[in-house]
């Protein structure tokens, strides 16, 4: 995947998020569900390079998760 289209695919995935208040919810249960919510769209439309970066997210959240376990 070319770099431009890599950036249109996260932008798509974090222009998402923002319309859903990605950014202004602090429980990381509600980001994991909503990032899965669309990880399950991703799958089902078989997308592919969308499902890579809900993946990314994901593993992003719980390593969230853990940092806030060892608090």
């Amino acid at each position: 995947m070319r770099n431009f289209e890599r950036t249109s695919m996260m932008t798509r995935l974090y222009e998402a998020l923002a319309l859903l208040g990605y950014e202004k919810v602090d429980e990381l249960m509600l980001k994991s569900n909503l990032v899965h919510a669309i990880l399950n769209f991703a799958e089902w439309q078989q997308d592919d390079e969308l499902e890579s970066l809900c993946r990314q997210e994901i593993a992003k959240i719980r390593t969230a998760a853990a940092w806030q376990n060892l608090k």
